[in-house]
């Protein structure tokens, strides 16, 4: 597996997947949520992209864009913002000293430009990607759970992709599809924890995957809600397919039947038939997360007006707490917590 990752042609799209030893279903909520906000930071610094990802209960696939641009030209200024982003800002404050004890001791230019290519080096690469995605997230899970040992079945299994319509899109549709074929639901945009779902449900970094998606195969201009009316197309259409079906690696033993799951079928007519878009209701059932997760659900002045009455139990920095749920029309409704900031613990982070 090594050597096929070392394959690559200009920018280059891979689908990698990974499992935990024995399959074990280590994955809750709260360990998907720390595993995608790990993911994205792992994203900022590296300048690979995540097209697409879904995580599952005992594995997770993800569809990686891996610019072929020489990291070298990374200003400074940018490596400093990527460290900032994957280590937090005392990581940044340590490499600035070393920068400029470097610049007043005079050190040779070679000396100086080695503090921030040891970074540059590990930038716009899979490699360095997967292994921080997967060795960060065994560090916390085994430092909460008290583990030690493996936790990973493998390194990880990767496949390059082509970057044209059928093979790229079709990837895409395999990886949300995902908790449709492990029966968990009867569409992708009900499990948050892929990229259709999070996307849908108002994610701006899962649609900026989806949107690069498009602007790689030659639609720059794409806009998120033409652009999700396609995508839902094209991936609960690739959603069909219940029945009975042969598997010989199923768990039960060679050549067991079993059903094979799917979007039923009315479903998949009554999209196909639509224009991808979704109802009102559905918008808000995919924002579900800000009605179990939000303190307070209300109008902008409601939401204010708690936070005016409460103000003594919020950071002495915190202005408003006011954000509107994303994809509601109008005015809409508000919740008094951002849930791009993660509502889990950050201990052992």
């Amino acid at each position: 597996m090594a050597e096929r990752r070392k394959l690559k042609q200009g920018d280059s799209i891979y689908h990698c997947m990974s499992r935990v030893v024995d399959r074990r279903f280590i994955f809750g909520d709260e360990e998907k949520e720390w595993f995608v906000r790990n993911m994205r930071k792992i994203e900022q610094f590296t300048g690979c992209e995540v097209l697409a990802y879904c995580v599952m209960s005992n594995h997770f696939h993800v569809l990686v864009h891996v610019p072929d641009a020489d990291t070298h030209y990374i200003s400074d200024a940018e490596v400093l913002d990527r460290i900032e982003a994957m280590y937090g800002k005392r990581r940044r404050r340590e490499v600035e000293d070393v920068l400029s004890r470097a610049r007043e001791q005079e050190w040779s230019a070679k000396a100086k430009a080695a503090i921030l290519d040891q970074y540059r080096n590990r930038m716009n690469n899979l490699s360095t990607f997967m292994q921080g995605l997967k060795q960060r997230f065994s560090h916390w899970y085994n430092r909460r759970k008290k583990r030690k040992g493996t936790l990973w079945e493998e390194r990880y299994k990767s496949v390059i992709v082509q970057g044209i319509n059928e093979p790229l899109l079709t990837m895409a549709a395999y990886i949300e599809l995902n908790p449709i074929r492990a029966g968990i639901c009867d569409d992708p945009k009900e499990y948050r924890w892929c990229s259709f779902g999070a996307a849908f449900g108002g994610c701006k970094s899962a649609r900026a995957g989806i949107l690069r998606i498009f602007e790689l195969l030659g639609f720059p201009e794409g806009t998120w809600r033409g652009v999700s009316r396609r995508y839902r197309r094209m991936v609960v259409g690739a959603g069909g397919g219940r029945g009975v079906a042969e598997d010989s690696s199923s768990v039960s033993g060679p050549n067991v039947k079993h059903i094979k799951r799917g979007i039923p079928q009315e479903r998949i007519d009554a999209v196909l038939a639509g224009d991808g878009s979704l109802a009102l209701e559905e918008l808000v059932r995919c924002r579900v997360r800000y009605f179990s997760d939000g303190m307070v659900i209300g109008t902008k002045a409601f939401v204010e007006e708690f936070f005016d009455s409460n103000r003594k139990w919020f950071g002495k920095r915190r202005r408003s707490v006011s954000r509107k749920l994303p994809g509601m029309q109008g005015e809409g409704l508000h919740s008094a917590r951002d849930l791009r900031i993660s509502p889990i613990s950050a201990a052992g982070d």
